[in-house]
């Protein structure tokens, strides 16, 4: 072979080196692009599930004329029971309290909560129990809140213990 074919001849080797480069670059490319969207769809996912609980305040009075202890409210959705503990406050005769921002598990901002029930224990302290002064849980009759309606986060249900 002369000179002259031997110097500008194609190569007729691939070039080895830069074909993996290419190709190894290129798949991290697929693969941190296939991350990212996993990753983004999973945290849309989770603020999606996050969105379908509503968050409202409860707005509850004692209208007995001993003191209970609130437990935990039970509200119907979907013609569904479901209940959301409290925490235990104790609500002397005639007094008010606000629990602020109880998430409500089963449902969705924008759906509706047609009733309620409180479930709470009387204050027995004055009938000598020695083992507790506060009574069994006891559910209040079904209680249409004075401003129902719709759930929304951030909205405020008013209801007493009869």
């Amino acid at each position: 072979m002369n000179k002259y074919k031997k110097q500008y001849a194609p190569s007729v080797e691939p070039n080895i080196r830069h074909h993996h480069f290419v190709h190894g670059r290129m798949c991290r490319g697929l693969v941190m692009a296939a991350v990212g969207l996993v990753v983004s769809f999973g945290v849309a996912a989770n603020a999606s599930a996050d969105s379908l609980k509503c968050k409202v305040d409860f707005k509850l009075t004692n209208e007995k004329s001993t003191a209970v202890k609130v437990v935990s409210i039970i509200y119907e959705a979907d013609q569904k029971e479901h209940t959301e503990g409290l925490d235990n406050k104790k609500l002397s005769a005639g007094e008010m309290d606000i629990w602020k921002t109880v998430t409500l598990q089963e449902v969705a901002a924008g759906n509706p909560i047609t009733r309620f029930r409180i479930q709470y224990r009387n204050d027995t302290s004055g009938q000598g129990k020695p083992s507790s002064p506060w009574g069994p849980v006891v559910k209040t009759v079904y209680l249409k809140p004075v401003n129902g309606g719709d759930c929304f986060d951030g909205r405020v249900y008013e209801l007493a213990v009869p």
